[in-house]
């Protein structure tokens, strides 16, 4: 039975730093492909589908945007508040209510 000699510590560490070397460069490239989907893609807050950037999800009818009543911009449907303009996006937002001690 021939048995391999054991590698010299030098070569077992040059493989080993390549393995990390390869190991983070796959890390890198696939946090650039979440960053590009993002891009190119929205997820659905109530599904959670991925999809192409679109008004409603494709899966379950649920509005992505809310227009801006005065600049018109696509907002997030949860905010309260345009981010370009300011102005409330719902009627809430328009007129808080007080509290009425009394």
């Amino acid at each position: 039975m021939n048995h391999a000699a054991p590698l010299p510590l030098f070569e077992r560490r040059d493989r080993a730093g390549h393995f990390i070397n390869c190991l983070c460069r796959d890390i890198s490239l696939f946090n650039n492909f979440l960053i590009l989907r993002s891009f190119l893609r929205q997820r659905c807050g109530n599904c959670g589908l991925w999809q192409k950037k679109a008004s409603y999800c494709h899966a379950c009818g649920e509005k992505l945007f809310a227009d801006c009543p005065s600049c018109k911009e696509h907002c997030n449907p949860d905010s309260l508040f345009c981010p370009k303009c300011g102005a409330p996006l719902r009627e809430q937002a328009a007129s808080p209510q007080t509290d009425e001690a009394g």
